[in-house]
């Protein structure tokens, strides 16, 4: 038996657990568990836990990774001193990470039961922050979109070389802090918390070092790199309140987010209407998701008799870059769109920061 592939290689258990409904599935639509996605978020997210590298050394970096079908600059040019019987192979090739679902609990995970968070004056919040397949409330149909059930855990064996074994662990720590998956994540659906398994997470080696959004705004990197912060620390924000149930906690974060993009859809201040777009806008020739993130997350407590109680409570982290084509003679400096934004959330009465960012009281919306 050929055991090369298994050598200098660490393996890294740990599981997911689901916090809100996710919207996963196959090409049918049909609510699935499949490693796809989830290797697809350990990607996205890896990025980010290795955003100070220049976007060549990135690119080269994942490409080694996760695979490619380029070729690697610095082999193709090595090769060029070399005869053909003793170049190198150019193309990076298969993906050097190996990811197994090795258990799902409970057995039946999949629910297309109707979901309700509550309303914000006529909006129903489900509908408002999921999509249309998603029915709320009573008028439930046939056709139901079929979901992930909150409480679901999957367990997960990461193998990858030594050498990567740290960066993954990083990785994985960050995807816990404010990571989700599936269709319409970005507000909050298919929230996941990591629980390692083999390995343990160490904060205070990985814990984000978020970047002055000022300096995010003048560098190269046209894609998601970095946690960013201001004057008052880290742009995260949390809800003050915790919850005894996930769909408390969810109609607060709903409510705020509906109430910014309702506050930016006002026309009472020059270019206002324009920077709704950079909470994300999909048309039929051009598509922005939204640099803000919301996530439902779990904490636990014990109480004085020993019992371990668990809350909830929602967040919102901003995960800026520059956005090209940014056109600022119609729609004003990012800097300036993005300050009023950030403003609006430190003065919600419901927030409170997040990560050690200290809120300036009187924050004007």
């Amino acid at each position: 038996m050929n055991v090369s592939r298994y050598t200098d290689t660490t393996e890294l258990r740990f599981d997911v657990e689901f916090i809100t409904p996710t919207f996963l599935g196959g090409a049918d639509g049909n609510a699935e568990i499949r490693t796809a996605p989830f290797k697809n978020l350990l990607r996205r997210w890896w990025r980010i836990a290795n955003g100070t590298l220049s976007p060549a050394a990135l690119w080269k970096n994942e490409s080694s990774l996760f695979g490619s079908t380029e070729k690697d600059p610095a082999v193709v040019e090595e090769n060029k001193a070399l005869p053909k019987e003793k170049r190198l192979p150019e193309i990076f090739g298969k993906s050097k990470v190996e990811l197994q679902i090795v258990g799902i609990s409970p057995d039946l995970y999949v629910s297309d039961a109707p979901l309700f968070i509550g309303k914000d004056g006529y909006s129903d919040l489900a509908s408002y922050t999921g999509y249309g397949a998603v029915s709320v409330g009573k008028n439930i149909t046939s056709n139901e979109k079929k979901y992930i059930k909150p409480g679901t855990r999957v367990s997960f064996l990461l193998q990858c070389k030594n050498t990567a074994a740290a960066t993954f662990e990083k990785t994985l720590f960050f995807i816990h802090l404010f990571a989700t998956i599936g269709s319409r994540s970005r507000n909050g659906w298919g929230s996941i918390a990591i629980r390692p398994v083999s390995f343990k997470f160490d904060p205070a080696k990985y814990f984000p070092r978020p970047i002055e959004f000022a300096k995010v705004l003048a560098q190269e990197k046209q894609y998601p790199f970095c946690i960013g912060s201001d004057s008052a620390g880290m742009l995260c924000w949390q809800t003050k309140e915790r919850f005894s149930n996930w769909t408390d906690a969810f109609e607060v974060i709903a409510k705020t987010y509906h109430q910014l993009v309702s506050n930016l859809k006002k026309d009472d201040k020059q270019y206002r209407t324009s920077w709704r777009d950079l909470l994300g806008f999909a048309t039929a020739k051009d598509r922005l998701p939204s640099q803000l993130l919301l996530k439902i997350c779990t904490a636990t407590t014990k109480t004085a008799s020993g019992v371990i109680k668990k809350s909830f409570y929602g967040q919102i982290v901003h995960t800026p870059y520059p956005i090209q084509n940014w056109d600022e003679q119609k729609k004003g400096h990012q800097l300036e769109a993005w300050k009023f934004i950030h403003d609006w959330l430190d003065g919600d009465d419901a927030l409170t920061g997040c990560m050690g960012r200290k809120i300036v009281t009187g924050a004007a919306k």
